[in-house]
């Protein structure tokens, strides 16, 4: 009779204790890991950047970079970079949906918008005919690196709630610009036909169209404008028409001052109430998004990056050379002691 072998016996898994403490190299790891030791390792170092960048547009430019400015290319480069891996290693399959997707939040089209300026205006300093244009464009760019501030008040219980409140009145706004700008074209370009008969084409009378009409929205009637010395026989002949102009700036200031402006402030205050009945909610959002956001940023901030690069590359190499079978965990984590204070 051939010989049977005993069945085998189910091995049990060893239960990992809640309490149980960890070692000191997995206290250090988890901490600089977490999301919130990297979300004030990042804030810190941007400020520092932000304060650099200000010096160095502010101070006169050297016709060959300092050290100042070589430390701004490498955070910008630096920050490129995590941008391309942020976009490589999101979830969608097909290159341009990732891009797409990764679009989506305005945050990350400011981060876009503001190293692709910066990119564009590096080559154009290092050239001496275009060297002041290049300044230029710091100067401009440096608007957007300001912007990038919303994404770190988001994270405050006061004035995350703002940050929400302005993103929809801008685009509340940008609506009743179209309705702004049609009523100014009809009145400026009226104006200007009444006023200047005989006037060939350039540039500047375009310019004249919307300059007086834009500034009146503002209080600045001219007043000295209304009513031209014209008709006696010190002056010349007054234009056929001229007192039409007066009848049209009344009409014009009743739609653009009275109307649009205060419809667009109606509009105004209630974004405010939509959004301020629900401050905590908006606020518990948001925190979660940032949170989110910076469980998977590096743990070093630019221009460190590089160095969490490498460290990626060599642990991506040493998996792939040895052929582990078993999944690493990179994931968020939270420790029960304290899950009440991240949240």
């Amino acid at each position: 009779m051939p010989m049977q072998c005993p069945p085998s016996q189910p091995v049990e898994a060893k239960p990992i204790a809640a309490d149980e403490p960890l070692s000191l190299g997995q206290k250090f790891w988890e901490f600089f890991n977490a999301p919130i030791t990297k979300f004030w390792l990042h804030t810190i170092a941007f400020n520092i950047f932000l304060m650099l960048f200000n010096y160095m547009i502010i101070v006169r430019m050297p016709p060959y970079p300092g050290k100042v400015e070589f430390g701004i290319i490498a955070c910008i480069c630096s920050f490129f970079f995590e941008i391309i891996r942020e976009v490589m290693f999101s979830e969608p399959l097909s290159l341009v949906t990732k891009f797409s997707v990764w679009l989506s939040d305005p945050f990350n089209r400011i981060d876009f918008l503001d190293c692709t300026v910066f990119l564009i205006a590096l080559p154009l300093r290092f050239i001496e005919v275009t060297q002041e244009w290049g300044r230029v464009i710091y100067c401009l760019d440096i608007i957007f690196w300001y912007i990038k501030l919303l994404e770190i008040f988001s994270v405050n219980k006061y004035l995350g709630p703002f940050v929400q409140i302005i993103g929809k009145m801008f685009l509340d706004m940008l609506y009743f610009v179209v309705f702004m700008f049609l009523v100014l074209s009809c009145y400026g370009v009226t104006r200007q036909a009444i006023r200047h008969p005989n006037l060939d084409f350039e540039w500047k009378s375009v310019r004249d169209i919307y300059y007086h009409p834009y500034f009146m929205i503002y209080g600045e009637l001219y007043a000295g404008e209304i009513i031209p010395e014209c008709g006696t026989s010190d002056t010349e002949p007054c234009n056929t028409g001229w007192w039409i102009e007066p009848f049209l700036m009344v009409v014009y200031l009743l739609v653009e001052n009275i109307l649009l402006v205060n419809l667009l402030i109606a509009v105004f205050n209630s974004t405010y109430n939509d959004v301020s009945s629900n401050t905590t909610q908006v606020w518990k959002f948001q925190r979660y998004y940032v949170i989110m956001h910076y469980e998977t940023k590096p743990v070093l901030p630019p221009p460190l990056t590089a160095i969490n690069y490498f460290f990626l590359l060599c642990r991506c190499i040493y998996r792939n050379k040895i052929r582990r079978l078993h999944s690493y965990d990179c994931g968020l984590k939270t420790i029960r002691a304290t899950l009440s204070n991240l949240y």
